[in-house]
């Protein structure tokens, strides 16, 4: 658990819809990581502790409906059903207070350029970018054509010009070989890239040595007759 990386901490400031998105999805990761022992309400406490500050300002804020009972069908009236009473201390009530105020309304035309605008950074592995276009896809409203946007993202954002050849390549493209395709580049990438920098370290060695150890010059003798003395 100690290994567990932490959500950063809630941010109301730029886009806060995202911004929410993030840490709920970064929570979920770490809350899997707790012992099944872990209780619902510590959840709850977990999640404002980790939503910091301003997290926890903005939840005394938050109206939890006392709940009703149910009420049977009488007089012409219809039943009424039972509602179940919110609490602070359930986690799925604090995510859905939460959701509520950093996302207020959903702007679909937003969120698809959001995506659309989304590609890979110099550096940046092939999976971090897949993750982040995948999880920006969700709220894009795709419906049946999720999974072939996501596909047109990677050959339209992936920063590699090679692999954007490749995968036009490919007449009847789909986004598991899409996937298959980009992640076996980057490995051959870093392999040869690591081969690379053993030749040339194994070649630096066998220059310093060659040049540490300098060959002795032969010494030289006359075969010129030794004078006499008169």
């Amino acid at each position: 658990m100690e290994a567990a990386r932490k959500p950063e901490v809630l941010k109301f400031t730029g886009n806060v819809a995202e911004n929410w998105r993030r840490f709920s999805m970064e929570f979920d990761v770490y809350v899997g990581c707790l012992p099944e022992t872990t209780t619902e309400k510590q959840m709850a406490m977990l999640l404002l502790n980790l939503a910091g500050n301003e997290a926890m300002l903005r939840e005394r804020s938050f109206r939890y409906d006392p709940g009703r009972a149910a009420v049977p069908a009488a007089g012409g009236q219809p039943a009424v059903e039972a509602v179940a009473p919110e609490s602070r201390e359930d986690v799925n009530v604090l995510k859905r207070k939460f959701e509520e105020l950093c996302s207020p309304r959903k702007n679909v035309v937003m969120e698809r350029h959001t995506f659309n605008s989304r590609v890979q950074k110099p550096g940046e592995a092939f999976n971090t970018f897949l993750s982040d276009v995948t999880f920006l896809s969700s709220s894009c409203e795709f419906g049946n054509l999720r999974d072939e946007l996501i596909r047109d993202r990677i050959v339209t954002g992936v920063n590699d010009q090679r692999v954007r050849k490749q995968l036009l390549k490919e007449a009847n493209l789909t986004r598991e070989r899409a996937v298959e395709i980009c992640q076996i580049a980057e490995v051959t990438d870093e392999s040869l890239d690591k081969l690379g920098q053993k030749s040339t370290q194994s070649s630096a060695a066998v220059n310093a040595l060659s040049q540490s150890v300098k060959p002795k010059k032969p010494q030289t003798t006359s075969n010129k007759p030794p004078q006499q003395k008169p």
